[in-house]
């Protein structure tokens, strides 16, 4: 009898003690990491896996997750493929929060030397083109 007993209490008892002790956090807000935030991006460049969003409860961060498509209606997706800035909103569970993500132009810029191309540049629309290429050179030749 005192072996079912201790048997009782091991299996029984001793884990509503743990479970009681286990308390789940609830999380009230959500955000953005803006550091997952690139200023700008081309048209079909944004990613929402590449976004961090902190799950969070009051002023501490419980867990970050990676975003996901289910997170963005189909009206915000649409958006994304247009040029402009665009106010997009993350739903997880039952929170909510916005992002701004700024879609640009894109050209490509071509570099030729005497009608023979050297290189090519993707070049978003505001950016400096800093990397041109170097000179050419042709041993016996000399330059202009």
């Amino acid at each position: 009898m005192k072996q079912i007993l201790k048997l009782l209490i091991l299996f029984l008892i001793v884990p509503l003690f743990l479970i009681s002790g286990c308390e789940k956090k609830e999380y009230d807000n959500i955000l953005v990491d803006e550091a997952s935030i690139r200023e700008k991006y081309a048209v079909g460049d944004f990613n929402v896996d590449d976004l961090l969003i902190k799950v969070r409860s009051g002023e501490d961060v419980i867990k970050t997750i990676n975003g996901s498509i289910d997170y963005i209606s189909q009206s915000d997706l649409s958006k994304l493929k247009n040029v402009g800035t665009h106010t997009i909103t993350i739903n997880y569970e039952k929170l909510h929060t916005t992002v701004t993500v700024n879609i640009v132009e894109t050209y490509q810029v071509f570099f030729y030397d005497s009608n023979r191309l050297i290189d090519k540049k993707k070049v978003l629309a505001g950016d400096a083109l800093l990397d041109i290429p170097t000179t050419p050179s042709k041993a016996g030749y000399q330059g202009m």
